[in-house]
Formats: C-alpha cells, structure tokens, sequence
C-alpha cells in the first residue's frame, strides 16, 4: 500500500517563506520513501515568486498554485468575523485531483508537520473496521486527530464536528469532503446555548462533514435534520455521533506524530475534556457498534466531572454577562489584552 501526502494552505507567512519550508522539511525528513509515492504542495498563485526557491530545493515535491478565493467575512455585533473556509476547499479539492481514487493520501496544513510515521500504521490497523452500513460516508475510515471533534454532552456542544486539520484517507473519500461547493456566508450567524455563544450557525469543519453527507445521501442512509448549532434532539446527537465513529478514527497529535504549532499558541488548555480522544472513541464504540474495546474507565469520568464544572462556569458566566454593567466591566477590563 502506498501513501501520499497534500500539503495545503498559504505558505508565506508575514512576506516570508521560511516557516514553511521549515515545516517541510520536518516532514520529509520523517518519510521513508518505499512507503511515500508522491508529495504534492497546494497553494496560493501570490506566493509563486516567493516559493520559488523552496519548489528548487525540493524537485520531488509537487507544486500546485490556484487562485485564492479569499475569506468569508461578516460583521457580528460590532466584530468583524472572518473564515478560510472557501480557501481550504479550493487549496485541498485541488490538491486532490493529483491523486488516483485509490490512493491513501495525508492531508495537512502548510503551518503544520509530521514527526513520525506513525499514522501509515495507524490508518492501516483500522481499514477493515466494522461499520453500520446506515452511517457509512467513506468507503474506509478515515483517520483523524482529535483536535476540535467536539462532545456534544459537554458545554460546546458541537454536532457532526470532525477536525480539518489532518486526515489520511482514500482520495476518492477526501474528495466527498472537499470536492463540494463554496460555503455561503450565512454560515456565519451569532447562535447561543446555555454555555457559550457562537459566531458560526455552522463551523467550517460541520459544513465539510454535513454537505458531504447530505450530498451522498441515499435511502439506506439515515438523514440529517441539523440545521444550527445548539439546536438539536438527543436523537440528533446520537446520529452525529454515530456519522463520527464510523467514518473516522480519532487519535491525538502525539500518537500519530503530528504537530501543528497554532495549538500550542492559541488552543492549549481551552475545552480539553470536551474532545473525543481515541479512548473515548472505543468507548463510543463499545456503546453504539457493540464492539468489545479495552478502555480507560478513570479517564472517561475525569473528563465527565470536568465536563460537569465546566459547564457550572460557562452557565454563569453567560448568565452574567447578560447583565449589562457587568458586560461593560468585562470588556473594559478584557478587551485591551
């Protein structure tokens, strides 16, 4: 079995190039090249000039440049909110059409790199996993990490939420994915729950999974009747569930060999418990496909207690902040960070 990597995204970074190349390098240098068949950079026709010299120092990789559809923007309440949505469909739906149908390919971002090969084996463990046929998108699984594939039993309750960071899979099943149309940018809306409020009816990555599988809907399938965040029936959310675990995988950065440096700046301690982890995914398992995994009972009722406290804070804070001194507070006190 053969694997190829797409590598897509922007990769100038601030009038330069370097990050980039950095990050590539990281990652070939973890490729044993009897298992890697083609190497392929998607990205922007801006930054032709200035990646130039990377393209010379790396002649097996293929370079792929397309136009940038640039970025949905809407102003919510006073705050201009912005999504690469479009960019990675276009960046990842061109890369793709490098491949045969047939063939596994690892797609990551340009800011991100593998640090070990493990993923191959990962993927490989797990192409003959039992599936419900009334669920089944991909025609393998498709290995995921766990970064943002949400709980919806924890106070961000987020449906259908994969993660669009990395995944290996079958080209013609990453094309389900990406090889679809534009987001609107209607996905953008101001919705709330009890916990938290949110800027996207839809986040990017819910639009992905949702489009996909209403799009390759069939009547031996079971139907969606999402339609925004935070408004759904617990049968909804055993069905989003249910769509997750039998079409990807989810493993953490560290157990594939991945490592994507915006989450140590920007995400690291924000919503830990509210993740699926792999143990939570056998678990799911265990609970819905009746399969018989080994899991770690202490680690699912830390995450149930955390969920429990944290859903105390995220109440009371949403309940505060609806009184209108105290919002003012906040942001006076808040805002110049």
């Amino acid at each position: 079995m053969k694997f190829n990597i797409l590598i897509q995204g922007s990769v100038c970074c601030n009038g330069s190039v370097n990050s980039f190349e950095q990050n590539l390098r990281k990652t070939l240098n973890t490729i044993d090249e009897s298992f890697i068949s083609k190497i392929v950079v998607s990205t922007w026709d801006l930054d032709r000039e200035l990646v130039t010299p990377v393209m010379n120092s790396f002649p097996h990789v293929t370079f792929i440049f397309s136009k940038d559809p640039g970025a949905l923007s809407k102003a919510i309440n006073g705050v201009t909110v912005n999504s690469n949505i479009n960019r990675l469909i276009q960046s990842t739906a061109v890369g793709l059409q490098e491949f045969s149908p047939y063939d596994i390919v690892a797609k990551i971002r340009s800011d991100s790199y593998f640090t070990r090969s493990d993923w191959i084996e990962l993927y490989k463990k797990h192409i003959s996993l039992k599936r419900s046929e009334e669920f089944i998108l991909f025609d393998k699984p498709v290995l995921n990490i766990s970064t943002f594939i949400r709980n919806p039993d924890s106070f961000l309750p987020f449906l259908y939420h994969p993660s669009d960071i990395m995944l290996v899979g079958a080209k013609k099943d990453l094309d389900l994915l990406f090889n679809i149309p534009y987001a609107e940018v209607d996905i953008i809306d101001n919705v709330k729950s009890k916990f938290i409020s949110c800027h996207f009816k839809i986040c990017p990555e819910q639009y992905l999974f949702i489009t996909a599988i209403n799009s390759n809907y069939s009547s031996n399938k079971v139907s969606l009747s999402f339609k925004k965040n935070f408004n759904f029936t617990e049968n909804e959310k055993i069905n989003s569930i249910r769509y997750l675990i039998n079409n990807f995988i989810f493993y953490s950065p560290s157990e594939i060999g991945f490592r994507w440096p915006k989450w140590w700046i920007k995400y690291l301690g924000k919503g830990w418990s509210t993740i699926y982890d792999h143990n939570d995914w056998k678990n799911l398992r265990n609970i819905y496909e009746k399969d018989s995994y080994s899991i770690c009972k202490s680690r699912i009722i830390l995450k149930k207690y955390m969920i429990f406290l944290g859903k105390i804070y995220f109440y009371m804070r949403s309940y505060l902040l609806n009184i209108t001194w105290i919002k003012k507070l906040a942001y006076n006190i808040f805002a110049k960070r």
